[in-house]
């Protein structure tokens, strides 16, 4: 998968507005953590991105988590205003991605 630019969402009340699993088995730890996706994706860009997430997974607001660097290319994150109901800082559990493209608060998976 390639060139593929998402662009101005505005949401209010969403679980995850942008929640991206590039992994064999979403549900299965394990096995993403051994075996990385057969599906390589690269020039991706998530833009202008707005809004107010629930309060279900506070102060995250999303993920983005691929199974190896080497199947997830140019992954990248351009002015991001979603935030959670509780007014403290956004968090976005980043794995496996290249934080320097993303302009979002990346932390690591609990």
């Amino acid at each position: 998968m390639r060139h593929v630019p998402s662009t101005s969402r505005t949401s209010q009340d969403p679980q995850t507005p942008l929640r991206t699993h590039f992994c064999e088995d979403e549900k299965d730890e394990e096995t993403n953590k051994t075996q990385k996706a057969v599906l390589q994706i690269e020039d991706i860009l998530f833009k202008d991105f707005y809004g107010t997430t629930s309060a279900k997974h506070d102060p995250q607001v999303g993920t983005l988590i691929c199974s190896d660097t080497s199947v997830c290319k140019n992954i990248r994150a351009e002015n991001i205003a979603v935030a959670p109901p509780s007014a403290s800082t956004a968090e976005w559990v980043c794995t496996n991605m290249d934080e320097g493209l993303l302009d979002i608060n990346c932390v690591a998976e609990s």
